[in-house]
């Protein structure tokens, strides 16, 4: 059975975490301290609960010993995070940059930058149960960007979609 969401905002800043919350969802963003050896390339991800489901999923863990570890597990392009030049992100610090609320809408930023000459900045609002994200990428020279959401369903889009030829 699950329990009722808690619904105060809460920044963990020794961990590197902070949790967007109302009572019909919750988000985690990770932003601060990259773990070391432990840590994974995913500054400024985040993971996403609403309506009784998770709907942004982070991979987790394995075995270290699994060749999934590193081959997917420590993989930018495994968590919901902007991935650069499809390599793994560095593993320097983000920072927060603050809240603000009105009482019905609130907003967090954090930036960092895990790739040498790119800054990223992410700004989360979270009114009832729903989510706008904006993830900003700045860089002086063309870059290849990929933002990675992973979640359970089939993805719709209006949107039309082609394959890219390398």
């Amino acid at each position: 059975q699950l329990q009722k969401l808690a619904e105060r905002h809460r920044t963990m800043r020794e961990a590197g975490y902070a949790m967007l919350r109302s009572p019909r969802a919750n988000v985690a963003v990770s932003f601060g301290r990259h773990g070391g050896g432990h840590g994974n390339p995913d500054m400024l991800g985040i993971i996403t609960f609403a309506s009784g489901k998770l709907f942004g999923i982070d991979p987790g863990s394995i075995n270290y010993g699994a060749p999934l570890h590193f081959e997917w597990y420590r993989s930018t392009i495994a968590h919901n995070t902007v991935c650069v030049d499809q390599s793994l992100q560095s593993s320097d610090d983000g920072e927060f940059l603050g809240w603000s609320s009105d009482g019905e809408e609130t907003l967090l930023r954090a930036e960092a930058q895990v790739y040498p000459g790119v800054r990223f900045r992410r700004e989360l609002r979270l009114r009832g149960a729903a989510l706008a994200d904006r993830f900003s990428c700045e860089s002086s020279s063309e870059r290849l960007y990929d933002w990675a959401f992973h979640s359970y369903g089939e993805l719709t889009t209006s949107v039309r979609l082609e394959s890219r030829s390398e």
